[in-house]
């Protein structure tokens, strides 16, 4: 999606705008070397809150769905198709993805701009663009990447008939 920062400066926000009826929502994909890196992260980006027992917890509109180190290279398997004949390559990477809204509830700055903006901002413009496969990019900043979502394929659920 094509943001404007403060300046007024265009910039694409690896970020997607979601609707559900009439809920619209924001959707990141994160990835870094470890789970902490990326709590620090939301922490900072107002993203989780610390409690008065000093566990983190979502920040209010926001949801994180903690994914950990995907598959980078599938498991190969003997003929018979159960047996593993070589293990899976995990990616070193920690991913999380962070959905926030409703978007009406998110929050603002003094300036009124939208907070998940700013986090877009910093990224985009003071980041470096990565190449992390063929198809897939992504905004690094202090080694931690905000992923094009665009790029990502998924399975779809497929319901039993």
């Amino acid at each position: 999606m094509i943001i404007q920062d403060k300046n007024g400066t265009e910039f694409e926000a690896f970020a997607a705008a979601q609707t559900t009826g009439r809920v619209e929502v924001i959707d990141f994909m994160v990835s870094a070397p470890s789970r902490e890196i990326l709590e620090q992260v939301a922490l900072v980006s107002n993203l989780m809150v610390q409690d008065d027992d000093g566990n983190l917890r979502d920040a209010p509109n926001c949801v994180s769905s903690w994914i950990g180190h995907p598959v980078e290279v599938a498991a190969v398997l003997d003929a018979d198709g159960e047996t593993v004949t070589t293990p899976a390559i995990l990616s070193p990477d920690y991913l999380v993805n962070w959905r926030l809204g409703p978007r009406e509830r998110l929050g603002r700055d003094e300036d009124g701009f939208e907070l998940w903006q700013l986090t877009c901002a910093a990224w985009a413009l003071q980041g470096v663009t990565v190449q992390l496969t063929a198809t897939l990019r992504a905004y690094e900043l202090n080694g931690v990447r905000q992923i094009d979502c665009k790029a990502v394929q998924t399975p779809l659920r497929v319901w039993a008939r």
